[in-house]
C-alpha cells in the first residue's frame, strides 16, 4: 500500500546504524498517521487532504528532499518545489511568490520562518523514533559514565 512503502522509504531514509564501535544514530522522522496528517501553521491546522488537487508551494532546506516530494505528490498535490541546500538560512525573501497558494515545509524548516510572519504557511508535524535497543544501550553508557 503506498502508506506501508510511504512508512518503509521513511524509515530507509532515516536508519539507526553500528559502525565497529562508533555508534551513528540517525533519527527516524515518520509521517505521523499518514492517511490523518493535520499540516499546522502558526495559528490553525488543515488536513493534508484539503490540498490534494491544489498547487502548493513545497519549500524545503533539508539534506534528502526527494522521498518527501515522492511522498506529498501521493496525495495529489501539485507541487511547486523550492529547494535550498541543507541548513540553508532561510530569509523572508525566499518566500515571495505571486499568488496565494499555500507554503508547506518541513517542521525542522518551519521553526527557521517563525519570525517572517508567513501567511498560508504550514509544516508537517514529525515524530522522532529511536530504536528501543539504541535507548537502552546510551541509557547504560550513561548510567556507566554517572558512577564514577
Amino acid at each position: 500500500s503506498p502508506i506501508m512503502q510511504t512508512f518503509l522509504g521513511l524509515m530507509y531514509l532515516f536508519k539507526i546504524s553500528k559502525v565497529n564501535t562508533c555508534l551513528i544514530v540517525l533519527i527516524s522522522i515518520i509521517l505521523p498517521d499518514l492517511i490523518k496528517i493535520e499540516l499546522v501553521s502558526s495559528n490553525s491546522k488543515i488536513s493534508i487532504d484539503e490540498l490534494s488537487g491544489t498547487s502548493v508551494h513545497l519549500v524545503t532546506a533539508i539534506a534528502n528532499p526527494d522521498l518527501l516530494i515522492n511522498n506529498l505528490k501521493k496525495f495529489n498535490i501539485d507541487l511547486i518545489v523550492h529547494i535550498y541546500p541543507d541548513h540553508h538560512l532561510l530569509n523572508k525573501d525566499d518566500f515571495v511568490f505571486y499568488d496565494n497558494y499555500k507554503i508547506l515545509m518541513t517542521e525542522k524548516d518551519f521553526v527557521k520562518c517563525v519570525t517572517f510572519n508567513l501567511e498560508n504557511a504550514y509544516y508537517i508535524p514529525t515524530k522522532i523514533v529511536v530504536d528501543n535497543d539504541i535507548k537502552i544501550m546510551l541509557n547504560n553508557k550513561i548510567s556507566n559514565l554517572l558512577k564514577v
